[in-house]
């Protein structure tokens, strides 16, 4: 692939109804659930993609592992969308 891809899949692991794990893949990179269910969500807008990753940046702990794996990588995960919403919840 001579070009970066211009878009990106954010991949959530859920235990316990919270979300515990964010990565984020380019849609050339093959995936393996190992098993677990996935559930593929379609057609999400970037501002909601944004105002949904913001809660989780927000509702994050301050240090330790869920700062880590979910704090952070979810203000990555905004920091790579185009959009004028994730400049603004960059900004915070």
């Amino acid at each position: 692939m001579l070009e970066p891809a211009t878009e990106f899949i954010v991949l959530t692991r859920v235990e316990a109804g919270r979300v515990s794990r964010i990565r984020t893949f380019t849609p050339d990179c093959n995936l393996d659930s190992g098993g677990l269910p996935v559930v593929w969500l379609q057609n999400v807008t970037p501002d909601d993609s944004v105002t949904w990753l913001t809660t989780l940046v927000l509702a994050a702990p301050d240090t330790g592992e869920g700062h880590d794996r979910v704090g952070k990588t979810a203000m990555t995960a905004i920091a790579l969308h185009n959009a004028p919403s994730a400049d603004r919840a960059n900004g915070r």
